[in-house]
């Protein structure tokens, strides 16, 4: 049997059905598919309440994603930086469209997607976030009419309809440029969480939900409440195909070993050590019994070569009984007190790698905070309204080493591409960004607005949100590079700016 094509980048339907057609060919009838019999097939029976989340459009919001793309790549490269030898990409548009533009390069090619996409807040900031539809267009969408007890019981689905219609023909999109073991990443709040989750769950399949992060993302003053204070935000992130992802990884343990000789509570013991079956990172030397910091040594111990020549107990955050310390000195494990003085640690021979927690606090990755400083010693003012700090997409990017081609399609204020060239620049790392921006309009009689269109104007350029985007990458790669002259990594980026399918100048 012959295998049926694939589809076309720009029309991905007739391979769609030519595929199932290959594989149930009783389920077509004069070539048109008959889901009854597809269903029966299939072993599934017929229910007219299914599981699931559905509102108004959903099924016109899957259809664009089908649809075939109506714009074309335009270059420009006197908006780019080292154009010919660049493997970064920045391209300016709607992101629908170029996500289906992409696919005839990049289908199954993206190993990290990290998106911040509108929150649907109902306020007006500079990329367009409220997707809130008017009550009446949305009544009469609905076929539902207001009536004298007031408007009908479904009126109120207005605040998340148009934010799911947007979001649906996108990810899914994303998902066919995702790589087999790749990991998509969505920053969202509290009020679009719980949609999100079983938008994604639908389109990714429940089973490759990987983790909904918590991110102490700090105060903000427009999500303040009577009740409490929001300062956490959530990162939801799942997997193309969990089961060939791997393990992740959190955070290597830049000493050799694991961390503790903690196996069930903190509480503090005392162990006799026999002699020389401690090593220490402590310079040689003489140390006198006491306590040295989170543990207290019982003996005076004298350090030669790197290891105590004299048997001595410690006591400390250590919670191994003397049992378990002769096991493990019988297997050949090393117990190695470290230099800074903290408790010890078993060395097992290989770097120690912790999973990645599901609370990430401020401390390990910043705040917003931490984001508006990154943008005032770039820039010399904040001209983003609340940008995620480099720390926190740096700290996705690096969960795997085979991170190599990261997109963000909500690119915003550039941080994506900021943290990728971060990343190249400490590591040495070889990892290539895809961002995409709408060109929004920044309006200078807005005075969330008029600070960015004014540094625009200054800069002799458009008041568009992409232009600060693209600034805030050139200026990034001029401050790593003059911070990291050592490392020749790819600080550049190429422009493409969307135009209608046919257009000429």
């Amino acid at each position: 049997m012959s295998r049926p094509t694939d589809p076309s980048p720009a029309d991905p339907v007739p391979g769609n059905r030519a595929r199932l057609q290959a594989l149930f060919p009783e389920a077509f009838v004069a070539g048109e598919p008959d889901f009854t019999v597809l269903r029966q097939l299939l072993g599934t029976e017929v229910r007219t309440e299914p599981f699931g989340l559905h509102w108004h459009g959903k099924r016109r919001a899957r259809l664009e994603a089908l649809a075939p793309p109506t714009t074309a790549f335009r270059p420009c490269p006197g908006e780019s930086v080292d154009w010919d030898t660049t493997g970064n990409l920045l391209i300016e548009g709607d992101n629908l469209e170029a996500l289906k533009l992409l696919q005839a390069e990049f289908a199954g090619r993206v190993d990290l997607i990290y998106i911040d996409p509108p929150y649907n807040t109902g306020k007006d900031f500079s990329y367009p976030d409220n997707f809130h539809d008017n009550l009446n267009q949305y009544l009469k969408k609905t076929n539902q009419r207001r009536n004298a007890e007031g408007p009908a019981q479904e009126s109120a689905g207005r605040f998340h309809t148009e934010w799911l219609n947007m979001l649906l023909p996108r990810l899914a999109l994303a998902r066919t440029l995702m790589a087999e073991d790749g990991l998509l990443f969505i920053s969202i709040n509290d009020k679009e969480l719980h949609n999100l989750r079983h938008l994604c769950d639908e389109l990714f399949g429940e089973r490759n939900f990987v983790e909904c992060y918590i991110w102490n993302s700090n105060f903000r003053p427009d999500n303040s409440s009577r009740m409490y204070r929001r300062n956490a935000e959530f990162v939801l992130c799942y997997a193309r195909q969990i089961e060939r992802v791997g393990e992740l990884v959190g955070e290597v343990i830049e000493r050799t070993g694991l961390p503790s000789l903690t196996k069930a509570s903190m509480a503090r013991t005392v162990l006799d050590f026999p002699a020389g079956a401690v090593h220490f990172t402590l310079a040689d030397g003489d140390y006198a019994r006491g306590p040295r910091r989170s543990y207290e040594l019982l003996d005076d111990v004298a350090v030669r070569g790197g290891r105590n020549r004299e048997a001595f107990r410690l006591r400390g955050r250590v919670i191994w009984g003397q049992a378990n310390l002769l096991e493990e000195l019988a297997a050949g494990t090393q117990i190695v007190i470290k230099t800074d003085g903290f408790v010890p640690y078993v060395d097992k021979g290989a770097r120690g790698v912790l999973r990645p927690a599901k609370l990430i606090p401020k401390e390990a990755v910043g705040d917003v905070l931490a984001a508006n400083a990154e943008i005032r010693e770039l820039f010399g003012e904040n001209v983003f309204d609340y940008p995620k700090p480099t720390s926190l997409v740096r700290h996705f990017i690096t969960f795997r080493s085979s991170h190599r081609l990261i997109l963000d399609f909500f690119a915003g204020s550039g941080t994506t591409a900021h943290a990728v060239l971060a990343a190249n620049a400490q590591d040495g790392g070889s990892r290539r960004f895809i961002l995409v921006q709408l060109p929004e309009p920044l309006d200078p009689g807005k005075a969330d607005q008029a600070q960015a269109a004014a540094y625009c104007a200054r800069l002799g350029r458009p008041a568009f949100l992409s232009e600060l985007t693209k600034e805030r990458i050139r200026r990034a790669g001029q401050a790593l590079r003059a911070a990291h002259p050592e490392a020749a990594g790819d600080r550049g980026f190429r422009v493409f700016r969307l135009e209608p399918a046919g257009f000429s100048e």
